[in-house]
């Protein structure tokens, strides 16, 4: 979990951004949402259930050079998802994390987004917050808040981080990511 926390960390105050029209921030953060739901949870973070489900919805592979600064946390595959919403990256990790990035997103609602996909309890599934924080990053705020959801009769963990940042000097202004662990 502090390695995915250190990732996003390290990304939210690296890559540029470039400035897209304000009105545009909440359909971004849906569509952020949707992609963290159907590219990794969907398909639990495995890298080649993630590539499958990238070529059914036709993102286009990046080139290892332009996906290098993806990659700190190791190797795996980078799909461009930009659309005339806005620019997404969906990244799989050989590890088993997947992680989407918007350069832009309206925060308030892709947190509001995040929570209602956490499954309930209900279903059988637990999500407890591991971590809520806010840090001063050369860029501005970021807002970080992490899960880890089991129940009694799953056989995996799977950890949730979403970042956002309201900045518009955040070089990503929503950063969702998945990893699955053996219990």
């Amino acid at each position: 979990m502090r390695n995915l926390l250190l990732i996003i960390l390290c990304f939210a105050t690296v890559f540029p951004l470039h400035a897209q029209p304000q009105e545009q921030a909440s359909d971004q953060a849906l569509h952020a949402v949707r992609l963290f739901e159907e590219a990794c949870f969907k398909n639990f973070g495995v890298p080649q259930r993630v590539a499958a489900w990238a070529n059914t919805a036709v993102l286009l592979e990046m080139p290892k050079e332009a996906a290098a600064s993806f990659f700190a946390s190791g190797p795996g595959r980078a799909w461009g998802a930009t659309n005339a919403i806005g620019n997404f990256v969906v990244v799989s990790y050989e590890s088993g994390l997947c992680t989407v990035y918007a350069r832009r997103a309206k925060a308030a609602l892709v947190k509001e987004l995040y929570l209602a996909f956490l499954p309930k309890p209900s279903i059988g599934l637990t999500p407890e917050k591991k971590l809520e924080e806010t840090k001063s990053t050369p860029n501005g705020e970021l807002y970080t808040l992490a899960h880890e959801i089991t129940g009694e009769k799953a056989a995996v963990t799977m950890s949730t981080v979403l970042s956002t940042s309201e900045s518009e000097n955040a070089p990503m202004q929503a950063i969702l990511s998945l990893s699955i662990r053996k219990k």
